[in-house]
């Protein structure tokens, strides 16, 4: 999802942690357990390395390190495909499918298109391109 996020989205909130983020449930291929995580030597903080999938080699966002948080100690990737690419975005639980409703603020940090309200919570909706961006 980009930062043309709005209102009405279907989406699939991806828990964090403590917190919610969500991408465009259109941009979602899959949902798995987590497979292995290969690492890269000098990589940058939130490319928690590369997985398989299905014989795809994809990067493996942490998400926590990608929103300048602590680092995700993920159950499930989320494979998620955008215009820089595909990526399977670590998550720390089941995801679920939601509506964003209003916007609750700008996106404050890098990789952020915004926070939305979704069914009595607040979700950080995910600039993947962007996040995909700084390496591609």
């Amino acid at each position: 999802m980009t930062a043309t996020a709005t209102t009405g989205t279907a989406a699939l909130l991806l828990p964090v942690g403590e917190e919610w983020h969500a991408v465009a449930l259109s941009s979602v291929r899959e949902v798995l357990a987590l497979p292995p995580v290969a690492s890269m030597p000098a990589s940058p903080p939130w490319l928690a390395g590369l997985v398989n999938v299905r014989g795809e080699l994809l990067p493996a966002v942490d998400t926590g390190r990608a929103l300048g948080a602590a680092a995700t100690e993920a159950t499930h990737v989320a494979v998620v495909d955008t215009e820089s690419g595909s990526a399977a975005v670590l998550v720390t639980g089941t995801p679920e499918p939601g509506v964003l409703g209003d916007r609750q603020a700008e996106g404050a940090a890098a990789g952020s298109a915004g926070q939305y309200a979704v069914d009595g919570r607040t979700a950080t909706v995910l600039d993947l391109d962007g996040i995909l961006g700084r390496v591609r």
